[in-house]
């Protein structure tokens, strides 16, 4: 499929399920993956909802791109306020995962570890985000779904493509057909 195929694939699929604020993330970082975000609805969309949900490193690097990409234009005000937002966010935000990461692992319940993982891979580190993503599945109050799926787009990031197809599949339930769109990307990678 070529970008615009995915954009339109990606799309139907988001106004057709009526996602949630996560699936809305999940969908559109496969979007990036395959460089279909195109215009300023797909950036403001994405990086609005990582400010909002704390992300601002994952937010500043997806603004980046639409900007260096000519997408998205710096002087309006949308962006450059989401800009601003997510920069100052951001400030001193990938220094505290090492901490943030050490007690995750010594937590007695998933959250902090999903969290945590979460910050990793928008910083695009899918080493980290798929550590902490096993450690996750380990805890109590783990949505496995929902964290093989994250993990298997983490390990896609590394380029772990035999982890990805394994963690993907045993994502099941609501985060089955995302899981889908993944294995799609997967097949067509080299």
């Amino acid at each position: 499929p070529s970008p615009k195929n995915w954009r339109d694939a990606i799309r139907i699929y988001q106004t057709s399920t009526g996602q949630d604020d996560a699936t809305l993330i999940d969908t559109m970082r496969l979007a990036r993956a395959v460089g279909a975000l195109q215009g300023e609805n797909d950036y403001y969309r994405y990086s609005n909802t990582l400010v909002t949900k704390g992300f601002p490193g994952e937010a500043k690097a997806v603004l980046d791109e639409g900007f260096a990409a000519k997408a998205i234009d710096k002087s309006r005000a949308t962006f450059s306020q989401i800009y601003s937002l997510a920069s100052a966010r951001s400030q001193g935000d990938r220094a505290s995962l090492a901490a943030a990461a050490t007690t995750a692992k010594s937590a007695a319940d998933a959250k902090k570890a999903m969290v945590t993982a979460e910050a990793y891979y928008g910083y695009g580190d899918y080493a980290q985000a798929a550590d902490l993503y096993r450690v996750a599945l380990t805890k109590s109050g783990v949505d496995k779904d929902l964290a093989n799926l994250r993990l298997g787009m983490a390990l896609a990031g590394a380029g772990d493509k035999a982890g990805a197809t394994a963690a993907f599949n045993a994502a099941g339930g609501a985060q089955a057909s995302v899981a889908q769109l993944w294995l799609t990307y997967l097949g067509q990678k080299a």
